[in-house]
C-alpha cells in the first residue's frame, strides 16, 4: 500500500488521516501538472526543502511514517503509482530470466502498458489524481 493510504477497521484503503501527509501529496501532484516534468518537481522540493513522508515497511520501525529528502527514483515511483489513481492493479510488470543485471544476478523488469495489465480494478478506493492522468 502507497504511502498516503491506510486499511480501515474493516481492511478498505481510506486515504491517510495525517492532513500533513495528504497536502505534501496534494502538492506534488500539483507540481507535476504545472510543469509536466518530474526533474522540475524534484528541483522546486529541493529548493523549498520540503520533506515527503514515507511509510516504512519492514524492519524496525515497520509501519511508522517518516519525513526524507525526496529522491528522483522515488519521485517516479510516485508518479507512475495507479494506486494514487484509485486503482489496484497486479502484473504492472514481468520478469524475464534470461535478462539479468549483472552485478545481482536478479532478473530485470518490463513494464506492462495498462491494457496489458492481469488485474486493473479502477474506482477500488479513493483517488488522488483522476485515472486520465
Amino acid at each position: 500500500m502507497p504511502t498516503g493510504y491506510v486499511l480501515d477497521a474493516e481492511g478498505r484503503w481510506v486515504k491517510d488521516p495525517d492532513r500533513q501527509v495528504q497536502e505534501r501529496l496534494e502538492y506534488v501532484f500539483a507540481l507535476f501538472r504545472q510543469s509536466g516534468v518530474a526533474r522540475q518537481v524534484l528541483l522546486k522540493l529541493k529548493a523549498e526543502h520540503l520533506r515527503w513522508p514515507v511509510r516504512i515497511w519492514g524492519g524496525p520501525g515497520h509501519g511508522q511514517l517518516r519525513w526524507t529528502q525526496p529522491g528522483y527514483r522515488g519521485l517516479i515511483r510516485l508518479l507512475r503509482n495507479p494506486a494514487y489513481a484509485g486503482a489496484d492493479v497486479y502484473g504492472e510488470c514481468e520478469h524475464d530470466p534470461r535478462r539479468r543485471y549483472p552485478k545481482t544476478g536478479k532478473s530485470r523488469p518490463r513494464f506492462r502498458p495498462p491494457e496489458a495489465w492481469p488485474v486493473c480494478l479502477q474506482g477500488h478506493h479513493e483517488s488522488s489524481i483522476p485515472w486520465e492522468e
